[in-house]
């Protein structure tokens, strides 16, 4: 019974990350067509956050020995789990950049200020999830 859960928290973790990476591309691929994203920021923006992926499934895939990668067990994981605080600083410094990127260009916009501020505000709420998510 214990092997059939860590092994469902193993393929929860990684549909995890698969989830909130395509939720990053998503919203850099909506605030892309919102506003005016310069392309080279918005390419490695999407780089970035394809490696971050790509990091934080392998780190996470392995981070203990095989045949039984989903028992995590510090003592006996060459990591000891340390590279996670790396998957998690990068997934909130991607998330702030989401927050933050539009405002420079939608203050741009030919719109009422009222507007921008709500278009800015809207685009900002992400920056909430940074704090409440990554909180110890």
């Amino acid at each position: 019974m214990l092997t059939l859960f860590s092994k469902t928290i193993y393929a929860a973790e990684l549909t995890g990350i698969v989830a909130i990476g395509c939720s990053k591309l998503s919203a850099a691929l909506l605030s892309k067509r919102a506003v005016l994203i310069k392309p080279r920021y918005f390419y490695s923006f999407i780089v970035a956050v394809v490696l971050w992926m790509l990091f934080s499934l392998s780190v996470t895939a392995f981070q203990c020995q095989l045949p039984n990668p989903w028992i995590f067990l510090p003592s006996n994981c060459p990591t000891k789990g340390n590279l996670r605080y790396a998957i998690t600083v990068f997934n909130m410094i991607t998330d702030v950049i989401l927050s933050v990127w539009v405002i420079r260009p939608v203050w741009k916009v030919n719109m009422s200020k009222q507007d921008r501020i709500v278009v800015i505000i809207l685009f900002g709420t992400r920056i909430m999830y940074v704090q409440m998510s990554h909180q110890a």
